[in-house]
């Protein structure tokens, strides 16, 4: 048995087939719809399209402390000592707080919950440093400290589509702070593009807004060749939606733009985020090499999600 089992929610964005094979226990974001309620897990791509074509009112929301609960609890019945939890960010998501009440519950199984300041393909790199950290005998103690390290040097950069509905996309958080940034910015959501970056405190800042993809995708690729300069050759983890032609328009300057990276993968949304962000959203995240090789990642990725 490994030393400690990690416990992530579904906006991490690496699906229910992967994460059993890594060993990770996933909690499922939910999908509210005219009374229904529908687990991320459950849900097919097909269901995620038919919700953004009916411009249904549908809410996702993060897992309450009842599904952390449960999840525990069977890790616990499994003989399980130690748990750690890296959770999306608290100021965008609700899944920190509610994994922090659950933790309350255990006294003989130590319940350490991580936030992380990440979401998406961003969370995903933290989850996978700590499932190679693990599967190489570290203790929960050591991968931790170096969870953390990846957490706060870890970069995502996405391209949304628009009209995207801030309301629906509640994994954004502070739906009035996002758009008090809007309107610093001159901008309409409605008005174009938005290429977006989740700052050091795990907040969404909107860096630009274009008709343009092609001129938001050079600006990201010139964004992460500034980082790459400070820490080195970077390893990417690149994120789709249902349509990839804004993550091809997002690939072409990194091609040719003057930094050192690899693609490590790319991993395709889950429904429900592809219900807040829509069909046609892409992002990459980034990590220093020295940190995260492209090698771990594309190892523990394997052919099913790459």
């Amino acid at each position: 048995m490994p030393d400690f089992a990690i416990v992530c929610d579904s906006s991490c964005d690496l699906s229910p087939e992967l994460c059993r094979r890594l060993g990770v226990e996933l909690v499922s974001q939910r999908l509210s719809l005219s009374g229904d309620e529908l687990l991320d897990r459950n849900m097919t791509m097909d269901d995620a399209l038919d919700v953004l074509a009916a411009r249904a009112r549908a809410r996702v929301t993060a897992p309450g402390r009842d599904s952390f609960e449960a999840t525990f609890d069977e890790l616990v019945d499994r003989g399980v000592k130690e748990i750690v939890v890296p959770a999306p960010s608290a100021a965008l998501v609700g899944s920190y707080d509610s994994a922090i009440e659950a933790a309350t519950q255990y006294v003989d199984t130590k319940v350490t919950v991580l936030d992380t300041k990440a979401v998406s393909v961003q969370l995903a790199l933290v989850v996978l440093r700590l499932v190679a950290d693990r599967n190489a005998g570290l203790s929960a103690e050591e991968a931790i400290k170096r969870a953390d390290e990846m957490a706060s040097k870890t970069r995502l950069l996405t391209l949304l589509p628009p009209g995207i509905d801030l309301d629906r996309a509640c994994i954004l958080g502070d739906i009035r702070g996002l758009r008090r940034s809007l309107k610093t910015l001159g901008m309409r959501v409605s008005g174009g593009w938005l290429y977006t970056s989740i700052n050091p405190g795990g907040t969404v800042r909107v860096e630009r807004r274009s008709e343009s993809v092609d001129l938001l995708a050079g600006i990201l690729a010139r964004e992460m060749s500034t980082y790459s300069q400070q820490v080195g050759p970077l390893t990417l983890l690149e994120a789709k939606s249902v349509d990839s032609t804004t993550l091809s328009k997002l690939q072409r300057p990194l091609n040719t733009n003057e930094f050192e990276h690899v693609s490590a993968g790319i991993l395709p949304i889950r429904p429900t985020s592809v219900v807040m962000v829509g069909a046609s959203a892409a992002g990459v995240a980034f990590a220093p090499q020295s940190l995260i090789t492209p090698e771990e990642v594309s190892d523990l990725l394997g052919d099913s999600d790459r």
